[in-house]
């Protein structure tokens, strides 16, 4: 059995949706294929984008996978691993780079914590602010 296929088996129906809706097309054909035949031999339908759109409305609504403070707000699956990563924290001339862990969901590669450090990333700081992003900074 492939990394893909054991993977693709450990997931609820609902994180094989998430997973469809949001990572399908990053796929070469023949991993495309396995997918499609999970999704298939579960019988989830996957052709209306829409459709998992109002599925999770739905379960957000219904609060069936809400009720778990660690599920990812962007597909709601509670899979994870922590991403490592180079920043570059700019100030003139001189630069630091930062090695920071990210929390990211395995189905959808969303990060909140990325995007919480967004503006971190973003071109050079003031005296005050590179000071204070060397001393905030994740670990």
């Amino acid at each position: 059995m492939s990394k893909l296929a054991a993977f693709l088996s450990e997931l609820s129906d609902h994180e094989l949706r998430a997973f469809h809706h949001f990572r399908f097309d990053q796929f070469m054909k023949g991993s495309k294929e396995k997918i499609t035949l999970e999704l298939e031999n579960r019988q989830i339908s996957f052709n209306n984008p829409d459709e998992f759109e109002k599925h999770l409305q739905l379960a957000r609504e219904e609060g069936i996978f809400t009720k778990r403070a660690s599920l990812c707000p962007r597909c709601l699956s509670e899979k994870f691993y922590t991403s490592h990563e180079v920043e570059t924290i700019t100030y003139h001339y001189a630069s630091v780079n930062l090695d920071v862990d990210y929390r990211t969901c395995l189905v959808c590669l969303y990060s909140q914590d990325k995007v919480d450090n967004e503006t971190d990333r973003i071109g050079a700081v003031g005296p005050i602010g590179f000071i204070r992003k060397l001393i905030n900074r994740k670990r």
